[in-house]
């Protein structure tokens, strides 16, 4: 079911195509490149796409997803808030708020990562994406804690956690 041709409808559309590109998607270019083609304005198509696929093949480096052995690799994200930047019946810019957790075994460190995901969207049968922007933040500040869970605790731990897809399991 497609998002109404509202200003909930267009939350609800960018929401969606921040939390579809994020994470896992990112390593897998057919999938990003399949995505891409369904969620973004046709004028858009080709710039989103060659985008997605050249940040795959950045990540997948950056992860040394090549490696061997294959690394253990944690991706996640999730949305935190939302702010309508504007809206009219035919466009709307989303900013949607998220923190992401990233490692890699063989060359990243745990992290996390907290930021604004700026959507543009057209009505085109249906909200489509026309543009994405990121920045940093905003970042609360976490305190310095010795409950901190270890690296290796968490390459054993978080693989077994499944992630959720608009919070249902």
């Amino acid at each position: 079911m497609r998002p109404a041709r509202t200003e909930s409808g267009a939350v609800a559309a960018a929401a969606s195509a921040v939390e579809l590109l994020d994470g896992p998607a990112l390593l897998d270019s057919a999938r990003i490149h399949r995505l891409v083609s369904r969620i973004a304005a046709s004028s858009a198509r080709t710039t989103l796409a060659r985008a997605y696929a050249q940040g795959a093949v950045e990540v997948r480096a950056r992860l040394a997803l090549d490696s061997v052995p294959t690394p253990v690799v944690i991706l996640r994200s999730a949305l935190a808030g939302y702010r309508v930047e504007s809206y009219t019946q035919s466009a709307a810019t989303v900013a949607i708020w998220r923190v992401g957790i990233v490692g890699s075994g063989a060359s990243v460190q745990p992290q996390q990562s907290w930021r604004t995901e700026t959507v543009s969207l057209v009505w085109e049968h249906g909200w489509r994406v026309t543009s994405f922007a990121s920045t940093p933040g905003p970042t609360p500040p976490l305190p310095q804690t010795a409950d901190a869970t270890t690296t290796g605790d968490l390459f054993a731990e978080i693989p077994h956690f499944t992630a959720f897809s608009h919070a249902e399991p």
